[in-house]
């Protein structure tokens, strides 16, 4: 498997982390170029050698003068080589979605194989006229056009699975056609650079936005408004940053409280001030 050619950055961490905030802007600067040389590597590391660090840093003599020891500390130490942790999860990250991805495709092109027809130049499947299940996806509503993603394929698994989590929170209307919710993934991946893990990470926060309205607002959250990959991709900024104000300090997990009502008891997330059950305030 390739080594991929980039690793996902992400400026609210990186503004926030009290590491960086310490640092000068020459010594941010040394520690990017640090990360961009470990991820070029195949063990992800840097050796443990002054003298290099600080050719690689560019940072030349500003290293040994004070600035190696800050950025040393965003890095540890294992068998002479340093390894920066984040670094490490996110080539985790992408190479177990890569492998998850891969096996996906090849277990579509083997039932292609077996099926021996339906095809078209290009390797697609056509569209059956066979019936599928109320909650299948990946066939388009006409027997007339072309499907253009495979059912195994990534951008069909994330458009059943948004599908499935707003089924989940009671919303009613006519099943989307897959193939064009698949479409607007393919976008957000191919155009967009958005990890499809990622993507699934912010649909799944996204059906659980749900807020009472404050006095003289009609603001139920977001949950209400993104029904949709078309405005999921339309509001992706700023559902992004609002779903980071809300997360714990890991960046990873929501930070919830009790509802102060202890009849109630509720799980509150920590930047609402209505409780999302009782529909009192905090």
């Amino acid at each position: 498997m390739s080594k991929a050619p980039a690793f996902q950055f992400y400026p609210g961490d990186w503004l926030s982390s009290t590491k960086i905030t310490l640092m000068t802007p020459a010594e941010e600067g040394g520690y990017i170029h640090l990360l961009a040389h470990e991820w070029g590597e195949d063990d992800c590391g840097l050796p443990d050698d002054d003298i290099e660090l600080a050719v690689l840093s560019r940072l030349g003599k500003a290293w040994g003068d004070g600035s190696g020891e800050k950025i040393r500390r965003c890095f540890f130490l294992k068998d002479n080589r340093l390894y920066n942790d984040r670094l490490l999860k996110e080539k985790k990250k992408q190479e177990e979605w890569r492998k998850k991805s891969s096996e996906g495709g090849i277990k579509g092109a083997k039932a292609r194989w077996d099926k021996g027809k339906g095809m078209r130049r290009g390797g697609h499947k056509k569209v059956t006229t066979n019936p599928s299940p109320s909650d299948d996806l990946s066939s388009s509503s006409s027997s007339s056009k072309n499907n253009t993603f495979d059912p195994d394929s990534t951008e069909i698994g994330l458009a059943r699975l948004f599908w499935k989590l707003l089924k989940e929170r009671g919303y009613e209307a006519k099943k989307p056609n897959g193939q064009n919710w698949a479409g607007v993934f393919d976008k957000m991946i191919r155009i967009d650079k958005y990890p499809p893990e990622r993507i699934e990470e912010v649909m799944r926060w996204v059906v659980t936005d749900i807020q009472v309205p404050k006095p003289g607002s009609t603001w139920r959250g977001w949950s209400k408004v993104v029904l949709s990959p078309g405005k999921l991709r339309d509001k992706w900024g700023e559902l992004v940053d609002e779903m980071k104000a809300k997360q714990g300090n890991d960046g990873q997990r929501p930070a919830y409280k009790t509802c102060v009502h202890a009849e109630c008891a509720a799980r509150v997330p920590m930047a609402d001030n209505y409780c999302p059950a009782c529909r009192r305030k905090q």
